[in-house]
């Protein structure tokens, strides 16, 4: 399965935008507070995608 062109140029635009509200709702936190949420954020991910149904681990 391909994307045609105009649905590549609609994924470009909806990514785009993506990014912008990300950039902007991150843009209150400092380049040292975005470190630690994007590790934060990155363990999610890799917890999510390993065991996807698991309950999600105690803190720790």
């Amino acid at each position: 399965m391909r994307l045609t062109e105009a649905g590549h140029a609609a994924f470009e635009r909806h990514a785009a935008t993506e990014e912008a509200g990300e950039t902007g709702l991150l843009s209150v936190l400092s380049a040292a507070e975005r470190r630690p949420l994007a590790d934060l954020l990155r363990k999610l991910v890799l917890a999510a995608e390993a065991e996807p149904d698991a309950p999600a681990p105690a803190p720790g």
